[in-house]
């Protein structure tokens, strides 16, 4: 009799366990967990509006005279161009950034969120492009404010040919495609 009612605790036992650990694999289940940061609709607006901007600018070149090919021609693009990037590159570094998952689990994991938040601060500052801290949006346009500059440095030495525009419109064109896909995608369409 003693052993039979010790084979049923440990069979409730077991059922107990199971029921604890469905419990909680339910309670983490329903946590909310931002892995990607918030949209923000300015970001957008404004990498429309510059791309409208940068593809006149190359119809421009196409279309016009050799004079219209030249840095002196286009001066004031490059400035308002880099400056607009640079506008949007500190829109995307300063909107908030997700904590990781473990930050919907509550108490028990603060801690650990903690720690690890704490840890990623100190590779932050020894490695300011660690590419595992990223800001994905920022990464980008730092990556096409390099590529702007570029751009102005070749004008600057030489009025641009077909090969040039063709080259640089792909370029941009490609960049800010994959800006304005990922700022498509935070916004959930």
């Amino acid at each position: 009799m003693a052993q039979a009612a010790t084979g049923q605790l440990h069979r409730f036992g077991d059922w107990l366990r199971a029921l604890l650990l469905l419990g909680v694999l339910l309670a983490l289940g329903g946590c909310a967990v931002q892995l990607a940061p918030p949209y923000d609709p300015q970001i957008e607006q404004r990498l429309v509006a510059l791309d409208t901007e940068t593809q006149a600018f190359f119809e421009r070149m196409e279309l016009g005279d050799a004079r219209q090919r030249t840095y002196a021609a286009n001066k004031d693009f490059y400035v308002e161009l880099l400056a607009g990037l640079q506008t949007v590159r500190v829109l995307a570094l300063t909107r908030p950034q997700p904590q990781g998952w473990l930050a919907g689990l509550g108490g028990v994991a603060a801690r650990t969120v903690e720690q690890l938040n704490k840890a990623a601060d100190e590779r932050e500052a020894k490695a300011k492009d660690d590419k595992t801290l990223a800001n994905i949006s920022a990464d980008i346009l730092k990556a096409m404010i390099q590529s702007v500059r570029i751009m102005q440095s070749d004008q600057q030495a030489a009025p641009f040919e077909d090969g040039d525009i063709k080259t640089y419109r792909t370029l941009l064109g490609q960049q800010f495609t994959s800006l304005l896909r990922y700022e498509r995608y935070l916004k959930g369409g």
